[in-house]
């Protein structure tokens, strides 16, 4: 007893007063117990005035039995130390945090084997459920699972780019549900229908916990390539520039590509270029006739997704444009001379027939004298 009361007596000698031993404050995080997201960055911050020096310990929830955590030897963690305005500021800190984390924290004095704060670190383990879009127009379901070591009150919403989604007056495009398995876990999931490019890519399933700490965690609505059509055929006439524009839409976005229906495009021609989609083949010749074909992938996950789309490229020589001409003009000079032949004989025939009309009147005006005369001397008879 009389060793206690020594030691004691030691301590206040050392610190100077029982206020300066326990003025450890604990003045980050301010909401506790604390949960935090897996994987993003755990900060614990204690102060106290004195000059003692401060240290941070962890126990795990079942044990209880603390030990000093030791940056040398617990993966990840670092430590800041630092005076403010008299006070020692001790922060611990990990970029990222994991379930093997959780635990209760206290932060002490190095002489003191108490300290009136201890903090209990849960970890959420948040999981992504993506989706995928192989056909425009189909549907796809994305979600994210919240697991806890204890139950907790959880509300989910979503949201894109900063704006929540408006559901209600979407309901035949979205279609949100929870769905909780345990205590201790929950689902939600959004179904996203009638798909199209503006629908791909990112979404946020924000989590809010009832002690009012909130999460944003990415979902992401994948989609295979989608080519847009580029017409059957492409005619050009030799010596003229060909450009090709090859528009693709995809999440992740893809990747674009030229080269022939039957090998690789040739890039190390000088007349060609193929940057972003837009392939570019100047002063063509008749070789440059064949199939085109632009290819769009992505990687999805590790899977390789890959689609095409094809143009006929035909090449015409210079004079090309000409043999329409030279044809329409020929056709015409023939009509020409077949109207030409048929007015021709046809004047010729009615020269002819108006010729035969006159001789048969004058032939007919000769013969009626003659009659007449006969007719007479007929009545005086």
């Amino acid at each position: 007893m009389l060793s206690a009361a020594v030691a004691w007596i030691a301590v206040l000698l050392r610190f100077g007063s029982v206020a300066e031993i326990n003025n450890i404050e604990v003045t980050f995080p301010k909401i506790q117990p604390i949960y935090i997201k897996s994987g993003s960055k755990l900060e614990l911050v204690c102060e106290r005035s004195g000059t003692s020096a401060l240290k941070w310990l962890k126990a795990p929830f079942m044990s209880m039995k603390y030990q000093e955590i030791d940056s040398t030897n617990e993966t990840g963690v670092y430590f800041t130390r630092k005076d403010v305005n008299g006070r020692q500021v001790l922060s611990l800190m990990k970029d990222l945090t994991t379930r093997s984390d959780e635990g209760s924290y206290k932060c002490e004095s190095q002489y003191m084997q108490s300290a009136p704060y201890r903090l209990e670190v849960n970890v959420l383990q948040v999981d992504e459920l993506w989706g995928l879009s192989v056909n425009p127009g189909g549907s796809a379901l994305i979600g994210c699972t919240v697991s806890t070591r204890e139950p907790v009150g959880v509300e989910m919403r979503w949201s894109r780019n900063g704006q929540p989604l408006d559901l209600e007056t979407n309901p035949r495009k979205y279609n949100a549900s929870v769905v909780s398995f345990d205590d201790s876990t929950t689902r939600l999931v959004l179904t996203v229908r009638n798909i199209g490019e503006s629908d791909i890519g990112t979404y946020q399933c924000n989590i809010i916990l009832n002690n009012g700490n909130n999460y944003t965690h990415d979902v992401n609505l994948y989609a295979s390539p989608q080519v847009k059509p580029m017409g059957r055929s492409k005619n050009l006439v030799e010596g003229h520039t060909l450009e090709l524009l090859c528009r693709a839409w995809g999440w992740p976005p893809p990747n674009i590509s030229w080269e022939y229906e039957v090998g690789p495009l040739d890039l190390s021609d000088g007349r060609v270029t193929a940057v972003n989609g837009a392939l570019r083949i100047e002063e063509v010749v008749a070789t440059d006739r064949a199939v085109y074909v632009c290819a769009a992938w992505n990687d999805i996950n590790g899977t390789l997704h890959r689609t095409t789309a094809s143009i006929l490229v035909r090449v015409k020589g210079r004079l090309a444009v000409l043999w329409p001409l030279i044809g329409i003009a020929l056709q015409m000079f023939i009509l020409s001379c077949i109207i030409f032949v048929y007015e021709r004989n046809r004047a010729r025939e009615r020269a002819e027939q108006e010729r035969k009309e006159t001789a048969d009147h004058q032939s007919n005006s000769n013969a009626q004298p003659r009659h007449q005369g006969r007719d007479n001397t007929r009545f005086r008879k």
